[in-house]
């Protein structure tokens, strides 16, 4: 796949996107494996932009179940199995509330659920769109109840669009990751969201929003938690990473190491976090799921961090063969 030729036939994803992808990936050198890593990052950052722009399929998106589905065929090339749609299924909730201003209606739509992470579908109407731009809000903010970055957690929220649905409505993902403190467990009570969105627009070069429809949709509702999310607890390992900042393959000892349909969960001591840290699961039919990123928080005067790392997809923990983090293999029993 030539992507800056796709990009230039698009017309509209730019070097500066296609650069950024590939810093993600950091420290990648000649192995097939970083290869594929280096060329599903930047498929990964114009995934979205692909779903829109071929004019002559026009994509239905039903609920947050369907969109990862249609991404899971984006990222690994497959279809996704009825394990895997079924585990999706289990960490999704219904919302359908909406609010008319100005003649444009947002839809929160539908949400997934795990722990330490929830991702919201929103669905904007009303509004003319072009598939060759992007879109969102000029300011986005939400607040949760009980915050779980309280008492020493970390993490944070971002809004991104997706596509345009077959209807003509934007479709956009609002994702809230979080790493609580060194020593907490995943809290299973229901949250409370308010989510204010002011200013629909066109994204000009990934920054800016010119403004296509000014107003403030406000929201106010509950996120059920109890559903529990598959895990697999991981032997103590000692992995090799490499670490682009110092330019070299170092080691670190990780425990408490946990995988869950959303993520993965470890401790290390804080002189062995990287920030080019790379996890990635691989299938037992070849294909790879990769992480999206993570934090780390500690408790109060401790060495000890607690890293959380997202999927970009949920998993099915049946259909997993390995973890990879670093340069180190970690099979599952």
């Amino acid at each position: 796949m030539n992507i800056p030729k796709i990009a230039e036939a698009m017309g509209y994803i730019d070097d500066e996107l296609i650069s950024a992808a590939a810093e993600h990936v950091g420290g990648a050198r000649n192995s097939s494996r970083r290869k594929r890593r280096l060329t599903a990052a930047i498929a990964a950052a114009i995934a979205a932009l692909l779903l829109g722009a071929c004019a002559a399929a026009v994509i239905y998106i039903d609920g947050i179940q369907g969109w990862f589905g249609r991404y899971w065929e984006e990222i690994t090339g497959r279809p996704m199995s009825e394990g895997q749609a079924a585990a999706i299924d289990h960490l999704s909730r219904q919302i359908n509330i909406s609010q008319t201003c100005g003649g444009v209606t947002v839809t929160v739509d539908s949400a997934v659920v795990g722990d330490g992470s929830f991702c919201v579908l929103l669905r904007v109407s009303g509004v003319r769109l072009s598939q060759r731009y992007s879109y969102g809000f000029a300011q986005t903010e939400m607040t949760v109840t009980p915050d779980p970055l309280a008492d020493g957690g970390i993490g944070g929220y971002g809004l991104n669009y997706l596509c345009a649905d077959g209807d003509g409505s934007a479709l956009l993902l609002l994702e809230h990751e979080y790493s609580a403190a060194a020593g907490d467990e995943p809290d299973a009570d229901s949250v409370q969201v308010d989510l204010l969105l002011t200013d629909f627009g066109r994204v000009v070069r990934g920054r800016d929003c010119k403004t296509l429809a000014e107003g403030q949709w406000s929201f106010s509702f509950a996120i059920d938690r109890s559903a529990e999310c598959d895990h697999v607890t991981l032997p103590d390992t000692a992995v090799s990473i490499y670490n682009s900042e110092a330019g070299e393959t170092v080691a670190a000892a990780l425990t408490d190491i946990e995988l869950t349909s959303m993520g993965l969960r470890f401790c290390c001591r804080e002189s062995e976090m990287f920030s080019s840290m790379e996890l990635e699961l691989r299938l037992k039919n070849g294909a790879y799921v990769y992480s999206r990123g993570g934090t780390g928080a500690a408790a109060e005067n401790e060495d000890i961090f607690t890293c959380s790392y997202w999927w970009d997809v949920p998993v099915d923990l049946g259909e997993v063969e390995a973890v990879i983090i670093g340069e180190t293999e970690i099979r599952l029993p």
